[in-house]
């Protein structure tokens, strides 16, 4: 019982949480994703943890406001996410080390890959993608699949501390690190051209990561 088994210790660390279909990324619950959708609330979380539909599926994250995860991908063995994200930092200063979601994890920790979360000033809009790579999830743009659901390739998603040791629950939102402001200023989403509505976006900018 995958989202059942966790729904509450998400609630409870401040985290609002949606179910998946066991296994699987795709599709959420509709109308609770992209820059119209809106958080659930504790009585849809209730249901969907009592509905035997959703009680064993997969879980993910609808990230806050004021929270974003780098997700750094190297799926493909191209190292791309790695080398993106260690240009980055040569360039804009280290990242302070955090909590991170990862299905490719172990007990030694996550390796370079996986999602790495950070609070941001309140509103924050950034760019979806920081580089080859290296993509950004954002509130209104995608969501993050966490522990303990399973990935579509059969392992199992995980935390880890910022220690790089596994953790059995996810964090709270105020152990998150800040994301430095240098990052912000050079990530920050240019701005929109007059008359583009700010709730317009492609069907494929609201799914998982």
């Amino acid at each position: 019982m995958t989202y059942a088994s966790a729904a509450h210790s998400y609630s409870a660390a401040g985290w609002a949480t949606l179910p998946l279909p066991p296994g699987k990324k795709y599709p959420p619950p509709s109308g609770y994703t992209g820059y119209a959708g809106r958080p659930p609330t504790l009585d849809e979380i209730e249901r969907w943890i009592a509905d035997p539909a959703t009680a064993d599926g997969n879980i993910a994250l609808r990230l806050p406001g004021d929270v974003v995860a780098l997700d750094i991908d190297d799926h493909d063995g191209d190292h791309a996410g790695p080398d993106t994200l260690a240009s980055l930092e040569t360039e804009r200063g280290a990242l302070p080390a955090t909590w991170v979601s990862t299905a490719r994890g172990d007990d030694d920790g996550p390796g370079v890959t996986g999602h790495r979360f950070y609070r941001v000033p309140m509103g924050t809009r950034l760019r979806t993608g920081a580089g080859a790579g290296v993509d950004i999830i954002q509130r209104h743009h995608r969501y993050a699949v966490v522990a303990p659901s399973v990935h579509p390739e059969g392992t199992t998603y995980r935390w880890y501390e910022p220690s790089g040791e596994p953790s059995d629950r996810p964090p709270r939102i105020d152990e998150l690190p800040e994301l430095p402001w240098a990052w912000v200023a050079a990530l920050g989403a240019p701005a929109k051209a007059e008359g583009t509505r700010v709730d317009a976006v492609a069907p494929e900018a609201v799914g998982a990561f």
